[in-house]
């Protein structure tokens, strides 16, 4: 019998949703940078991805009064599950 987790939902990308104003910023031999706009006025994303298969490194997020960074890392490898400590 399936357990209700099934099927297991994936986050979505937060670049996802509408984007506009897109801009290519560097290249390197192993890297794009590209830069959008996106969730409302002011917000501006740089994502940096992998040059041979455009897998995401990393994204920075500026907006008014706030800003955060995601990394991306370890692609095709194994999810790690452990049980919560107490």
């Amino acid at each position: 019998m399936p357990s209700p987790q099934d099927p297991t939902s994936q986050p979505e990308p937060i670049w996802a949703g509408h984007s506009t104003n897109a801009y290519l910023l560097e290249t390197t031999p192993t890297t794009y940078v590209v830069s959008f706009l996106a969730d409302g006025p002011g917000v501006v994303h740089a994502a940096t991805s992998t040059a041979a298969r455009c897998l995401p490194r990393s994204l920075r997020m500026t907006a008014p009064a706030h800003f955060m960074t995601h990394r991306y890392t370890r692609f095709n490898v194994a999810s790690e599950n452990r049980a919560p400590s107490r």
